[in-house]
């Protein structure tokens, strides 16, 4: 058990080793640990009031390391808080003891005393007595790195509080005077205490944390308070040393403490009860439910909650943290509970059998592998791969030799395919080679949770926390990581179009497709089929497929090789949907009719400069899920109609659709212009969706000959998508006819220059009055602005981009805009659109919108 501890290999153990047994045994050793500290802290305090204002931090603790003594407990309105929030930790470091607030009390009583009461200015007397363990002769403080300002006179409300506290006994430097490098040698001159906020003034993080290092090494103790809500590099480097996690701002949840007492700060915190309620019922494999008669998330059997949920959720937002902040746990001291819950899910991991279903398996069986999943903690050297990892990937690559390789990359948002895969069980190690001022970080995978079906009949058919938290890699660093389940590795970046360098090593080459050089051996690989997945990436489009399903995607007749592949890739799913999207950027064609027409108007065209992502694999909604990455259960087609559906998903506004109709109405056009534009360029037929125009055309003809049409229009259920987007076609032919474009397809993409535009010109009435004449809504406030109806605003939006009046075509489909919106559209004399319907049939407007006149009324 030792040697498992030290290096975190539950293989050294008997399989059956009672580890939830060990790990509530080392919860209850945590939790009786602080009380000599509460003791010290608490025994004359009744009744503590602190309110630390907005200009303040949630903080965590980290269990068995130090403990939380101030928990919030009522929010700004005095309700109780739903959530674990500390606003002062304590614990020691070596010899040193540190104590850590979320505000700054201090600065409260001197602006504010009655944001804390008497037992509160005790707990503080109290908190320097057991930080400099009850000295009561002269007493050297330094103060580094205090804010003086308006809302923050830190600097000053301190001094007048230790002047007041310790009168002559007390020694202090003057301000700024300990800033920066000058810490360290101020800690060196027999200094007592440490007080230390995290306001940069002018210094670096490093030259600050040097000094406060050496005060923890030589038993100095620390009193840290926060500066304002957010959090500095400063900040953060501090509060990573004295093993404390920052929460959130506390500016819109206002927590407090409010008549707190020692019997608060001795209960556990809510997460870490919530996993010792876990921990029992998995020792005693107690459940009191059965997952049979869960529903789609269980949400329908308290129980679930109670039992599991609420503890697995914990354990693995601690985790979690944990991998974010790359701390090796295994190469710490401590850490005894949570190195038994991360041994714990490792031996459950290896009796996982997939598929499982909550049909027919054992509930106690299923909660087990559900709970080891949520506990995937890669920060380590040593994470045996399972036995099994269902549908996602084999487990054995013993025919796969490892390699080391630098990868150069171009950085974009969010994330790019590094070329190389993890192995399941081996270790990882990667360095960062460059020095760009881009924030950079690996994981492996990038499948969403959902895309896994726990709750389904036999949806549970491989772990569902495949994707890794995303491990920070500085310039210059190295760390080291092990995935149980493996898969590709990506990088992820805060900006784009930095060159950055990464030296991986023990990594698998997987079948990898960056550039015309990997044509072949991209082929060879798919054929080899040594690995279960499959990339293809483009400078602004990526595919992560499955095996099989890149298979069927290379093997598309229509495409020579992988670079016709991806050459087809960037044009139909990111060039022309981005382009009638009404963006510029990188790859994306101009086309005079819609920029140029900008710039006449007056119009900003966006750009748009980032990488869009595919997984072929599994949906995590329907059979196609939008996001980015989206993800669906067919194999990548550049010019399926699937595919660009979903990144219609992420294009469209709602704004677009009139009311009563259907999300997927504004859905399409992107599919269809992108199936329309292969037509043109292939000769080819596009496959574009039927569209019920005759269905359409006689219900115009039904409401023609009523009494009145416009009425009649309007009571039939145009909501349908395949109805919305036939009338939005039949209004891009009219556009292509009657007015000034070449393509009406391009109507789409002028009006959403215009929408982009209005929605940013409303929330400031300044802009709003340089754009509205641009815009075409001349005769309009910013107040009318922000209020228009869809109807209003589409009827002056298209009429105004496509140069045409569409006023008679609204009446025709029975939609009825205000008088205002028809004044506006008449004050622009356009020429007119009759009402006319074009002979459009099926799918053949995807072969060209120049179709002659059906009818007119």
């Amino acid at each position: 058990m030792d040697q498992a501890l030290a290096n975190g290999d539950v293989r050294l153990l008997e399989g059956t080793e009672p580890l939830a047994s060990l790990a509530l045994e080392a919860l209850v050793a945590n939790s009786d640990s602080g009380a000599n500290l509460r003791q010290q802290l608490f025994w004359d305090i009744s009744a503590l009031d602190w309110n630390p204002s907005h200009d303040a931090a949630q903080l965590r603790g980290e269990f068995g390391i130090n403990t939380e003594v101030l928990k919030a407990n009522a929010d700004k309105d005095g309700n109780p808080v739903a959530t674990d929030a500390a606003l002062v930790i304590a614990g020691q470091q070596g010899t040193a003891r540190y104590l850590v607030f979320g505000g700054h009390p201090l600065r409260n009583l001197k602006r504010d005393p009655s944001q804390l009461n008497a037992d509160m200015q005790q707990f503080l007397r109290n908190g320097v007595s057991w930080l400099t363990d009850g000295k009561t002769g002269a007493l050297k403080v330094v103060l580094a790195q205090h804010d003086e300002s308006y809302w923050f006179p830190d600097d000053s409300a301190t001094r007048s509080w230790l002047a007041q506290e310790f009168g002559d006994r007390l020694s202090i430097n003057d301000a700024k005077d300990c800033d920066g490098a000058a810490l360290k040698g101020c800690i060196q001159a027999n200094a007592d205490l440490l007080i230390i906020s995290q306001a940069e003034n002018n210094q670096t993080p490093a030259s600050v944390m040097d000094g406060v290092r050496h005060a923890l090494a030589h038993g100095v103790p620390v009193l840290y308070f926060h500066h304002d809500g957010g959090l500095t590099d400063l900040g953060a480097a501090l509060l990573t040393e004295l093993s404390v996690n920052y929460g959130k701002d506390n500016y819109w949840d206002k927590y407090r403490v409010s008549q707190g007492t020692r019997a608060d700060a001795e209960a556990l915190p809510g997460s870490i009860q919530a996993i010792e309620v876990l921990l029992t019922h998995l020792r005693d494999q107690s459940f009191s439910f059965s997952v049979a008669q869960c529903d789609s998330g269980c949400a329908n059997t308290p129980a679930y909650a109670a039992e599991f949920e609420r503890g697995a959720k914990a354990v693995k937002t601690m985790f979690e943290v944990y991998d974010r902040r790359n701390l090796a746990l295994f190469d710490q001291e401590g850490y005894r509970f949570q190195k038994l819950l991360v041994l714990l899910a490792d031996q459950l991991r290896q009796w996982v059998r997939y598929p499982m279903s909550t049909a027919s398996s054992d509930s106690q069986a299923f909660l087990q592998a559900y709970f080891a999943d949520h506990l995937h903690y890669v920060s380590r050297r040593v994470n045996p791969a399972p036995a099994d990892l269902g549908n996602f990937s084999r487990t054995d690559f013993s025919g796969v030799d490892t390699v080391n390789k630098t990868v150069q990359l171009t950085s974009k948002k969010s994330f790019r395919a590094a070329g190389v895969y993890a192995l399941p069980g081996q270790t990882v190690r990667v360095t960062r080679l460059d020095n760009q001022p881009v924030d950079t970080a690996v994981r492996v995978n990038s499948i969403r949770s959902g895309a896994t079906h726990e709750w389904d009949k036999d949806g549970y058919n491989r772990p569902k926390y495949l994707q890794t938290p995303d491990l920070a890699l500085a310039p210059g660093q190295t760390l080291e990581f092990t995935s149980a389940y493996g898969g590709p590795i990506h990088v992820t970046f805060s900006d784009n179009d930095l060159n950055v360098s990464l030296r991986f090593e023990q990594v698998g080459e997987h079948p990898f497709w960056a550039s015309a050089a990997d044509s072949v051996r991209f082929t060879e690989a798919l054929n080899f089929g040594n690995f279960d997945w499959a990339e293809l990436v483009t400078d602004s489009f990526e595919v992560h497929s499955t095996l099989e399903k890149m298979r069927e995607s290379a093997g598309d007749p229509r495409w020579a090789d992988a670079s016709e592949l991806a050459e087809a890739t960037m044009t139909y799913d990111h060039n022309y949907p981005l382009l009638l999207a009404g963006y510029q950027g990188p790859d994306i064609e101009t086309v005079p009719e819609i920029h140029q027409w900008a710039a006449n108007q007056g119009l900003t065209v966006y750009t748009v400069d980032q990488v869009k992502h595919m997984n072929a694999d599994q949906a995590t909604c329907g059979y196609g899920c939008s996001g980015n990455p989206y993800d669906a259960y067919w194999a990548f087609n550049p010019t399926g109609h699937g595919d660009i559906h979903e990144i219609g998903h992420g294009l469209e506004k709602s704004r677009f659709r009139f009311p009563g109709w259907e999300t997927h109405t504004t859905t399409n056009p992107y599919s269809y212009y992108s199936k329309s534009r292969y037509h043109l360029n292939t000769g080819d037929a596009p496959g574009c969706q039927k569209l019920p125009f005759n269905e359409l055309y006689q219900k115009l003809e039904n409401a023609q000959a009523s009494s009145d049409p416009v009425a009649a229009m309007a009571n039939q259920n145009l909501g349908d998508w395949n109805y919305g987007v036939s009338v939005y076609i039949q209004m891009m032919m009219a556009a292509q006819r009657y007015g000034a474009l070449e393509n009406g397809w391009h109507l789409w993409a002028r009006l959403h220059i215009v929408e982009r535009e209005f929605s940013e010109a409303v929330g400031s009435a300044s802009n709003w009055q340089a754009l509205r004449d641009s815009l075409g809504f001349g005769s309009y406030s910013q107040i009318e602005a922000k209020s228009l109806s869809n109807t209003d605003f589409m009827l002056v939006a298209l009429s105004h981009a496509a140069g045409v009046d569409y006023r008679q075509q609204f009446a025709l489909y029975g939609l009825s805009p205000t008088a205002k919106a028809s004044a506006q559209v008449a004050s622009m004399s356009l020429p007119a659109v009759p009402k006319v319907f074009f002979d459009a049939d099926k799918d053949n407007y995807c072969l060209g919108l120049d179709k002659p006149l059906r009818k007119s009324w």
